[in-house]
């Protein structure tokens, strides 16, 4: 830890426990634990993880930097805003967001999941609580975000609102400080490597704004003509989003084909070449093939995480990982090393 300067791990005397809040918002620190410590593995791992995160921060840095039409003073650097979108609905772009998400919080990657499809899908999956969620953000600009969010194991998680009601008033907000941008901008200071989006499909605030914080894109879609035509939709309308609010550079926005069978009329190249041809201002790169299984719903219905579960998936959803972060999420088990001298 020591190699990298400005990165703390804090422990604090029982009578400093209120320092705490002010200490955890200072962006050098990533992680405060409270004398006496039973379990020092717990330090361990959160400093491996703040070193690991600061890593694969400077291996996406390169390339989102280098990326066509990128623009530095808007860049959160090496940070991963990355939307999962598709141009319909049912194509299973949530459960790859999920496991995207867990798999990169389970490597040392600092990761937030932000669900926002009514209802929200990662609350089922993941069998966490309808509250707290982004309500609560609404409602306390700035001091909010923090009471928004859950956790799975490693994994943050903040969800859109429970109520019809509250998620589309949250379309109408006027305030820039309590908008939805604003909701996913608040995330940019707080340390994370990777900010995943599960966005609805649809051209509804709940998709655009999210989609203006992002700086890069998967794709998700499924290898059929429906899809494609959908797909095709999706990228005309990401075309028109131009102007310096857009601050996705078309190198960053890459394609991920869901559920391939080999009955399938369209080969995921076929597919890709076909899309391209119809979408030429996109020269569009594929993450990843993912093959149908249906395990894959039987775990969700079990809540259990698919990653943890299926390693065929696992591969392919490292791939989505590795293409975000390259030659981090392939990498199986964490490093030993002997705390303090001992």
């Amino acid at each position: 830890m020591t190699s990298w300067k400005g990165i703390a791990i804090v422990t604090l005397m029982p009578a400093a426990e209120r320092a705490k809040e002010v200490i955890q918002k200072i962006t050098t620190c990533r992680g405060i634990f409270i004398q006496p410590i039973s379990d020092w593995k717990n330090i361990a791992d959160a400093g491996y993880n703040a070193v690991f995160s600061e890593q694969a921060k400077m291996a996406a840095q390169t390339p989102l930097q280098a990326a066509e039409g990128w623009r530095k003073d808007n860049a959160i650097t090496g940070t991963q805003v990355v939307s999962f979108m598709s141009g319909a609905g049912g194509v299973g772009r949530s459960t790859i967001a999920e496991n995207v998400a867990y798999r990169l919080s389970k490597t040392g990657i600092k990761t937030l999941l932000m669900s926002f499809d009514l209802p929200p899908a990662a609350m089922v999956h993941f069998g966490i609580k309808y509250t707290p969620n982004a309500s609560e953000f609404f409602s306390r600009a700035g001091e909010g975000f923090e009471r928004s969010i859950q956790k799975k194991d490693d994994l943050d998680i903040v969800l859109a609102p429970e109520s019809s009601m509250d998620y589309a008033r949250a379309m109408q907000q006027n305030k820039p400080e309590t908008s939805i941008f604003a909701l996913v901008q608040s995330t940019w200071m707080r340390n994370y490597a990777a900010i995943v989006l599960d966005l609805p499909a649809g051209e509804t605030a709940w998709t655009l704004q999210p989609y203006y914080a992002s700086n890069s894109v998967m794709l998700v879609t499924r290898p059929n003509w429906s899809d494609l035509i959908a797909t095709k939709h999706l990228l005309n309308l990401m075309d028109r989003l131009k102007g310096e609010d857009n601050r996705v550079p078309k190198s960053s926005i890459r394609l991920v084909i869901n559920q391939f069978r080999e009955d399938c009329v369209l080969s995921p190249s076929e597919y890709l070449a076909e899309l391209i041809k119809r979408c030429p201002n996109y020269k569009l790169q594929l993450a990843s093939v993912i093959h149908y299984d249906s395990r894959i719903t039987n775990c969700q219905d079990e809540m259990k995480i698919p990653v943890d579960n299926l390693t065929e998936f696992d591969n392919t959803i490292r791939e989505i990982g590795d293409a975000l972060f390259p030659g981090k999420v392939t990498m199986k088990e964490k490093p030993k090393f002997k705390l303090f001298g001992k």
